[in-house]
């Protein structure tokens, strides 16, 4: 996956999540939103630390953050040779948007714009103690129309800041479980 595809694909999951999460808002003021947006390192590691503290699994870097309308997301994915993309998400509860919502909505943006035409089907749900709370991740796969099989994990979790949605997203070949469970059990 090219540099310019994980941004796109970074910027539309990322839009999407917000909208959601924004009761459902479909349009914005688009130079309001482009000053949300940044590639900065700086910028981006000062958002990612008002969503959750985190470490970084070794190779990874945030790639692209969204501070709009009180939510705030970052994007986080390996080095160039990596296709997995992982959303990092506050998740505002004053706007009473479920998990299952999120999720579905991030799903139907992301096919809606063809980023990743894949049918996800469940395949296990397990539970893990991250931080001294019970936790369910959701792992899923598909495959897009060219048989390439993709998978995908998901998890809501309580941050010292707040509720915070985690998403990856990636091909079967480029997946680093190893890195999304660091990352999961850094998460405080």
């Amino acid at each position: 996956m090219t540099e310019n595809r994980k941004k796109a694909i970074a910027i539309l999951g990322s839009l999407f999540i917000l909208c959601t999460c924004c009761g459902g808002l479909t349009f914005w003021v688009g130079s309001l939103f482009s000053q949300a947006v940044t590639t900065d390192p700086i910028k981006i590691r000062h958002i990612g630390q008002e969503i959750a503290d985190y470490t970084l699994p070794a190779g990874y870097s945030e790639i692209l953050g969204i501070d709009f309308m009180n939510t705030k997301t970052v994007t986080i994915a390996a080095a160039p040779a990596a296709d997995t993309l992982i959303f990092l998400m506050q998740v505002p509860e004053a706007q009473g948007v479920s998990e299952a919502e999120v999720e579905q909505q991030l799903q139907t943006i992301l096919q809606r714009f063809n980023i990743q035409p894949v049918d996800f089907t469940q395949e296990r749900v397990e539970t893990r103690m991250v931080n001294d709370q019970t936790v369910e991740v959701a792992f899923n796969q598909g495959s897009d129309q060219s048989g390439q099989t993709f998978k995908q994990m998901t998890a809501f979790l309580r941050s010292r800041k707040g509720k915070v949605f985690l998403m990856a997203q990636g091909s079967e070949a480029g997946w680093d479980q190893a890195g999304l469970d660091s990352l999961l059990e850094s998460l405080r």
